[in-house]
C-alpha cells in the first residue's frame, strides 16, 4: 500500500465519533476495557466479551 493510502485509511479512522473517543481516552495509558466502553458511552457486555450490536461503533 502506498504511503497515501495508509493516510487515507489513518484518516477514515477519524470519521466515527467513537474511534475518536477510544483513542483520546487511551492517551492517558492502558486502561480496562470496560473503563474504555464506559468513557466512550458504548455498553460493553463482560460475559460476551463483545459490545451490543446497538453500540455506536463500525470495528
Amino acid at each position: 500500500m502506498s504511503q497515501t493510502h495508509h493516510r487515507v485509511d489513518l484518516f477514515a479512522l477519524y470519521t466515527d465519533p467513537t474511534r475518536v473517543r477510544v483513542v483520546w481516552a487511551l492517551t492517558a495509558g492502558e486502561r480496562q476495557v470496560n473503563e474504555i466502553a464506559e468513557t466512550v458511552g458504548a455498553p460493553y457486555r463482560p460475559s460476551r466479551g463483545t459490545w451490543p450490536s446497538s453500540a455506536p461503533h463500525t470495528w
